[in-house]
């Protein structure tokens, strides 16, 4: 898919009230002011928001660690599939990081 070339320009004039409120909003949002502009002028797909690096390396790192509990529990279970069972704490955690990994994830993609 071939992208448009941006070729004109809008200019907005505000007072320093509302500049503020404008640089607030586009940083909660992760936005630049390009971007914030089209999100709000257009809607959400007009804007190139890509989600941030950080929150994309926890996400890994949190994902590593399900693997990894994952890994033990088929360990357990081909090693004694009549008596495996999985300890709460074990549980809990599974469930900790999955969490983590769904909070890392909205934070990417929040709009």
């Amino acid at each position: 898919m071939e992208e448009k070339k941006k070729l004109r320009d809008i200019k907005i004039r505000v007072t320093e009230e509302e500049y503020e409120e404008i640089r607030q909003r586009k940083d909660e949002h992760g936005l630049s002011f390009t971007d914030y502009a089209r999100f709000t002028m257009i809607g959400p797909e007009a804007a190139h928001k890509f989600p941030d690096r950080k929150a994309l390396a926890a996400m890994l790192g949190e994902l590593g660690k399900i693997g990894s509990n994952v890994n033990q529990i088929a360990r357990a279970y081909n090693l004694s599939p009549m008596t495996a069972h999985l300890p709460e704490k074990d549980f809990q955690r599974i469930q900790q990081n999955i969490q983590a990994v769904r909070d890392y994830i909205a934070k990417a993609v929040k709009l």
